[in-house]
């Protein structure tokens, strides 16, 4: 009888859902070293061969998914959020999000300041700006898209679908017009802080959650529609790009367009490669780089993409190419970001949570196991 109650009990126990799913997890990964890859770039030397030159257009063109990416996960864990209220919401942001990302503006507000043998206004005004550092701009953005879509959460499916519609015209309609114009100066500060050019990623996110059953996954047919847009899209950049000049940064619409079809690509390639050992196997190290990368984020510029990585390649041999250079920037700055915050959360995990915004699951993660859920549950909402 005690037997036959537990199992009993075991069959009407709801199944717990999982706290990460392996798909975002991975991408995460992969797009917080995008992000420092970018941050590694610096202009091109006039011998700088044109095999070096296409291969910098393709990696940027990828790259430049790395927000979009970010966005796109954030508005998907968005849904997913239980808080009770919006106070308790935002609480919680402000502790993941918030106290974190002030501690290291305000680090490298005095780094600057110590370089700069002072602080001044001119400082203290890009620090209001979140220009402290280039990665700050995200908080901005993250923090009035969180604010703004919250109420998204309850509305209806009709109601989510016309507003990620317009998300898309409106973010498609901005990028057009400042691919018109010299990405410089103020004009440069206030365009990567605008929210209307990111606001569709993050309220796809909310959009695919609804929509898909809390999995990321279309269905074939339009993965691999999606994945023919992203090959014309790829095309119509290079094109442009050959014969009318690249875009500046995220402003151009072929980037807008190739960023926001890979959303749909970009998991469904990450669930193709985990149904193999070898998938599975080299997606292991982003996944497990995943909770760290918000700390990674915070803090790779300016102190290991930046004062390490200058220091750490002058006057070796990698001064005598760019393309050498730029990869031993990002692959300094990467490994000093990742070990530093991994030494953090080893040494001191309840610091690393609180000023770096690391977020271990309650659960370790078995990354075969949830991979094949993600398979199975993607299967049911093909």
């Amino acid at each position: 009888m005690a037997i036959n109650a537990a199992a009993s009990r075991r069959v009407v126990r709801a199944p717990r859902r999982p706290d990460r799913l392996p798909e975002l997890d991975i991408l995460r990964g992969i797009a917080v070293l995008a992000v420092l890859f970018l941050h590694s770039y610096f202009r091109m030397w006039p011998e700088v061969t044109e095999g070096e030159r296409m291969a910098l257009r393709v990696s940027h063109l990828f790259a430049h998914g790395a927000v979009p990416v970010f966005l796109f996960i954030s508005g998907f864990l968005l849904a997913r959020d239980r808080s009770p209220s919006f106070g308790a919401f935002v609480r919680r942001r402000l502790q993941r999000i918030a106290v974190p990302a002030v501690v290291w503006m305000t680090l490298a507000l005095a780094y600057e300041a110590w370089r700069a043998d002072g602080l001044s206004s001119a400082l203290l005004r890009r620090f209001v700006l979140f220009d402290i550092e280039g990665q700050f701009y995200f908080i901005f953005v993250l923090g009035v898209l969180m604010a703004a879509a919250y109420p998204l959460r309850h509305t209806s499916t009709r109601v989510l679908t016309r507003v990620t519609a317009g998300s898309f015209l409106l973010g498609l309609g901005v990028v057009a017009w400042y691919e018109r114009q010299p990405i410089t100066g103020d004009l440069a500060v206030f365009a990567y802080r605008n929210p209307a050019i990111w606001a569709f990623f993050f309220v796809f996110g909310l959009f695919a959650y609804r929509l898909r059953g809390g999995v990321p996954s279309w269905g074939r047919d339009l993965e691999v529609l999606a994945g023919l847009g992203m090959v014309v899209t790829f095309g119509a950049y290079f094109w442009q790009g050959e014969t009318r000049g690249y875009p500046t940064s995220y402003f151009g619409v072929t980037v807008f367009v190739f960023s926001s079809l890979g959303l749909v690509v970009y998991p469904a390639l990450v669930r193709l490669a985990l149904q193999t050992n070898i998938g599975r196997l080299v997606a292991w190290p982003f996944a497990w780089i995943a909770p760290l990368s918000f700390g990674i984020f915070l803090v790779h510029q300016p102190y290991f993409l930046g004062w390490l990585s200058s220091n750490a390649v002058m006057g070796t041999r990698f001064e005598a190419s760019w393309s050498q250079l730029m990869v031993a920037n990002f692959v300094v700055g990467a490994v000093g970001s990742l070990g530093f915050v991994c030494a953090v959360d080893m040494l001191w995990p309840r610091l690393a949570s609180l000023v770096l915004g690391v977020d271990r699951p309650s659960q370790p993660g078995d990354i075969e196991g949830d991979a094949e859920r993600a398979a199975r549950a993607a299967v049911r909402v093909a």
